[in-house]
């Protein structure tokens, strides 16, 4: 057995063993010595020669990581002071410094310096990440700032709506975005939006972006003259209208990206189950949501002695027809309609697009026939009972065409190119037809109302003769079957004649005998 002196030894040479390697290990992690240099402290009597080799690979690696580390740091510290240097020295045309946005200058500066910190592993999951597109966050981004910034054109006379407007976060317009007051606000809307989950990942950057802008244009738009606005609205007015209908349906937009998303998600085989496919025509769509307007929305012209049918239409959804497209009243009955009309399922696989379209192009009417001057809407009822009286007198010319064809096709006699049976069918077209004012005839010393008709001069003599015989038929067939009490219908007479072009839509089907060339 040994002997107590000689375990005495042992201890001792391995404690001087681990002072030695404490010592050495802490010079190689100050970056003074090199792990070799710490290889004639072991003793080989002491320290096993495997033990020995790990614990210089340990060091070795260590080193490395350490050279590293400083690299990476330099390189951030560089960066960091050449950014400085540029975020200092911005200044836009105008002569507007940027200095308010130092602090996220300052910020991103010193995430950079704790994504060098990380390990090399660590660093990807540092970098942001997310998966809006930009148009998405621009709509957000937009959604928070009506939310928290006072609008100075707010007018309302509920006073509960001005209070809300007023506790909002207010820029001081009459100052630069570098005034304490805007400082504020934007280190505010800074805070708020990155903490919104449903941005995360979204570069600090874009998001001073956003606010910059803002800010510009809420400043510009304050300080504009009557006349810049009247320029500016009058320039503006088209694209205006446009970008703010297809605001409104930004969420159709939205949806239509997820989907897409999604079929991309799906294995090709699955892909064509997931395409909207429909047996309806575009015009029984048309009919379908039209009556669903009919049972959902509120009729501004409806009138009636029945207070059941008044509350009935009063409980429908509303247009706020003294807003625009995108006041949050009107989104509301958009969302209402767009969830109501693709729950049907008489409309499965209609086009999201189509519904938004028929949807915006109701609105459109409703608020156009709302705001008509009475003027507009006498012009616009004449044209209408004028339309109606041409297609009433098109299908009934063509009735009466169609019983008679045979005599009236030997009356008028052969024409080079005519059909052997119903030559002239395809003339009796709603543009070809003409139409006249109502006037006062004498017949039989009573007053009769009659219609002065003014021929277009496109119309050819020929094509004039047939259509008078057609009316003649007509006139006598209506005489001889008319039962007692029925109201005659009033004489036609050709009364001026209207200058004017063969319509485009007739100019390739009508035959070239029935068009006055001179």
């Amino acid at each position: 057995m040994p002997s107590n002196s000689s375990r005495k030894t042992d201890r001792k040479g391995k404690g001087k063993a681990s002072a030695s390697i404490s010592t050495s290990a802490n010079r190689v992690l100050a970056g003074r010595v090199g792990p070799q240099e710490i290889a004639p402290s072991f003793s080989s009597t002491t320290i096993q020669d495997q033990r020995y080799a790990e614990i210089v690979e340990m060091f070795n690696k260590v080193n490395n990581n350490i050279n590293g580390v400083k690299d990476d740091i330099a390189a951030v510290n560089s960066n960091m002071a050449a950014f400085k240097n540029r975020m200092g020295v911005v200044v836009d045309t105008s002569g507007k410094t940027h200095m308010a946005f130092a602090d996220f200058a300052t910020a991103y500066a010193n995430n950079q310096t704790r994504m060098a910190s990380l390990g090399p592993s660590l660093m990807p999951s540092y970098v942001p990440q997310t998966s809006l597109s930009d148009a998405e966050v621009s709509v957000i981004i937009l959604e928070i700032f009506a939310e928290k910034l006072w609008d100075w054109k707010f007018e309302s006379d509920d006073p509960a709506l001005v209070a809300e407007n007023e506790s909002k976060k207010k820029w001081n317009l009459n100052e630069k975005i570098n005034h304490c007051d805007n400082v504020a606000v934007i280190n505010y809307l800074k805070s708020y939006i990155s903490a919104q989950t449903r941005l995360a990942g979204t570069h600090p950057r874009v998001i001073s972006d956003k606010i910059k802008n803002r800010y510009k244009h809420s400043h510009r738009t304050f300080h504009e003259s009557p006349e810049q606005k009247a320029k500016k609205n009058s320039k503006g007015r088209a694209n205006s209208r446009t970008l703010q209908t297809h605001m409104a349906f930004a969420d159709f937009a939205t949806a239509y990206a997820n989907d897409q998303t999604r079929m991309a998600s799906l294995e090709p085989s699955l892909m064509p189950s997931y395409v909207p496919q429909t047996s309806l025509s575009d015009a029984e769509v048309s009919v379908i949501i039209s009556e669903i307007f009919v049972e959902k929305l509120w009729d501004w012209k409806f009138e009636s002695d029945n207070p059941a049918l008044v509350a009935e239409n009063e409980s429908k959804k509303k247009w706020n027809l003294n807003e625009k497209i995108n006041h949050r009243n009107n989104v509301a009955v958009i969302n209402y309609l767009k969830s109501y009309i693709s729950a049907q399922t008489r409309l499965a696989g209609t086009h999201p697009r189509v519904i938004s379209d028929k949807i915006k192009n109701r609105y459109k009417h409703s608020h156009r026939t709302f705001h008509e001057s009475p003027e507009q809407k006498a012009k616009k009822n004449s044209k209408g009972r004028a339309n109606s009286r041409t297609l009433q007198m098109s299908i009934r010319r063509k009735s009466t065409y169609m019983d008679n064809w045979v005599a009236i096709d030997a009356a008028m006699g052969y024409k080079t190119g005519n059909p052997v049976e119903k030559a002239y069918l395809k003339l009796f077209q709603k543009d070809a037809m003409s139409d006249g004012e109502s006037d006062i005839e004498i017949v039989d010393n009573l007053p009769r109302r009659c219609l002065h008709v003014a021929r277009p001069t496109w119309r050819s003599e020929e094509f004039n003769r047939l259509l008078t015989m057609v009316d003649d038929i007509d006139r006598t067939h209506h005489v001889l079957n008319a039962g007692v009490g029925t109201k005659p219908r009033m004489n036609r007479y050709p009364a001026t004649l209207l200058p004017c072009s063969v319509p485009a839509t007739l100019s390739q089907s009508l035959p070239r005998w029935a068009i006055n060339d001179e």
